[in-house]
């Protein structure tokens, strides 16, 4: 069952039309230190193919100087931990600034989730409302994290900002060819922001050749990494999140929920 909007707005609307039924509010969560972010497609009829919904975050090397966030298939994804903050402004900041990290290749190669900028750092860039995504050796983009309060295990890609925008996973071409010749491309995560489209309309636009995804948390086990490995103070400081034990066996459809 795929994580919409759509099916939010039916459930409750049905909800109310209804006699009262025994519904849980919403599935239920478990406590842990690691996860994989699991790619769920909000609208079915605009998946990618291959299909994207069900794969999960991984980062792949494009060139000694840009680590891409792509998609691998299930159960070969990034495990992550979320990192707190280490130097709030202020105490009512100190949750929203989080990083995910995770660690490719041994304890001592340390990549964060990062949100690669616009040269003029535009808040709402109407003529490119994409970021790309991408990880970066030691540290992630604060603010890219779960959720804060509410109910839902996910993703935001700012809470700073009360998680205005959200993701989407789009078909990029590398620019370069394999041995054989053939083009390179792959699925890529990217942020999208809130943008003005040709109609003048304000809102979250989700170019072509994209579909529009949440990034849910699936539980996993925060592996002991030796003392004095670069992994090390991360895994001592890893906070403890919401997450769900099998994201793909969730029937979304047996909870009354908004986004």
């Amino acid at each position: 069952m795929h994580f919409t909007t759509a099916t939010a707005l039916l459930s409750i609307a049905a909800f109310a039309a209804a006699a009262p039924v025994d519904i849980d509010s919403y599935p239920p969560t478990v406590n842990s230190k690691a996860f994989r972010l699991v790619v769920n497609v909000t609208d079915p009829s605009r998946d990618l193919s291959p299909p994207v919904h069900g794969t999960e975050i991984f980062p792949y090397f494009i060139n000694s100087s840009l680590i891409r966030a792509g998609v691998a298939q299930a159960g070969a994804g990034s495990v992550f931990l979320q990192f707190p903050d280490p130097n709030p402004s202020s105490p009512k900041f100190a949750p929203f600034g989080g990083q995910l990290l995770t660690e490719q290749g041994g304890p001592d190669n340390v990549l964060g989730l990062n949100q690669i900028s616009h040269p003029d750092d535009t808040p709402f860039p109407d003529n490119d409302p994409r970021y790309a995504m991408s990880f970066t050796p030691g540290k992630g983009t604060m603010g890219i994290q779960l959720a804060v309060g509410g109910h839902y295990a996910f993703v935001r890609p700012s809470e700073f900002s009360g998680g205005l925008g959200n993701f989407a996973i789009c078909r990029i071409d590398l620019g370069q060819r394999d041995h054989h010749g053939h083009e390179r491309w792959m699925q890529a995560l990217d942020s999208i922001s809130l943008s003005t489209d040709e109609n003048g309309e304000f809102g979250l636009h989700i170019p072509e050749g994209c579909t529009h995804v949440r990034l849910v948390a699936q539980c996993d086990v925060l592996k002991e990494v030796p003392e004095g490995s670069a992994a090390w103070p991360f895994h001592q400081a890893a906070q403890e999140v919401r997450c769900y034990e099998d994201v793909m066996a969730i029937d979304w459809s047996q909870y009354e929920f908004s986004l």
